[in-house]
C-alpha cells in the first residue's frame, strides 16, 4: 500500500494539453483561474467536448446522502455535474462515508483511457458563506479496483487541489473503481454536515 500525504499544489495558470486526433482531454482551456469562488469561468468552459468524465461516462454512487432541502438534492451524481453550485452533502460529519466512481469504457464505447489525476473541488462552493458553514473532507483514502492506493491530506481551501493517480490505464476488458472514504474532516462553523462539490478526472481516452 502507497502511503501518501500529499501537501496538494493549487494551480493558477492554465491547465490544458494539446488534442490529437480521437484522444480526449480534460480542461482543455485558456481560463487562468478557473477556480475562483463564485466564478463561473469552470462551468462555462469545461465543456462537454473537453470533459473526460462525459465521455468516460463515469458512475458514481454513495452510502451516504443528506435529506433534500427545499429544491437542493445531495446526490452523489453533483460531483460529476461541473457545477460548483451543487455538492455531494452527508447527513452527518461525514467520518466513514463514501463515495464511489465506476468507468466502464464497454458503456462509453472507447478502448482505452488514462488517468493521471482527480481535480478535487472541496467543500460546498455556491458561496464562501456556505463553504465556510459546511464541513469539507480532511484526510481521505483512495482505493482503485478494492486495492489500497493512497491515503490524502486534503488542504482547507476551496480552490482546485489535485490527486496523482500515477497514469492509471484502463482497457475496455473491465471496470474501474475508485473509491474515497472520508477518514477526517474540517468542521463547518455551523454544520457538521460535509460536502463534496465537484471531481473531475483529468487524463485521455481514445
Amino acid at each position: 500500500m502507497k502511503s501518501l500525504f500529499f501537501s496538494l499544489i493549487l494551480f493558477f495558470s492554465s491547465f490544458s494539453y494539446a488534442q490529437k486526433g480521437d484522444e480526449y482531454y480534460l480542461l482543455n482551456t485558456e481560463i487562468n483561474e478557473f477556480d475562483v469562488l463564485g466564478s463561473d469561468d469552470y462551468e462555462i468552459h469545461l465543456s462537454e467536448e473537453d470533459n473526460i468524465n462525459e465521455k468516460l461516462q463515469v458512475k458514481v454512487g454513495a452510502d451516504l446522502t443528506a435529506e433534500p432541502l427545499e429544491n437542493e438534492n445531495f446526490n452523489a451524481k453533483n460531483t460529476l455535474d461541473a457545477n460548483m453550485k451543487t455538492c455531494w452533502l452527508t447527513p452527518s460529519n461525514g467520518k466513514s462515508a463514501q463515495i464511489e466512481y465506476v468507468i466502464d469504457l464497454q458503456e462509453s464505447k472507447l478502448s482505452s483511457a488514462t488517468l493521471f489525476q482527480m481535480a478535487v473541488f472541496n467543500g460546498w462552493r455556491k458561496d464562501y458563506q456556505t463553504w465556510n458553514d459546511y464541513s469539507r473532507a480532511k484526510r481521505i483514502f483512495i482505493s482503485i479496483n478494492d486495492s489500497p492506493y493512497a491515503e490524502v491530506t486534503l488542504e482547507d481551501t476551496y480552490k482546485l487541489q489535485y490527486i496523482d493517480l500515477d497514469r492509471k490505464k484502463i482497457d475496455n476488458t473491465r471496470r474501474c473503481r475508485i473509491r474515497i472514504k472520508i477518514l477526517e474532516t474540517y468542521p463547518g462553523k455551523k454544520y457538521e454536515k460535509m460536502a463534496l462539490s465537484d471531481v473531475q478526472f483529468i487524463g485521455k481516452a481514445k
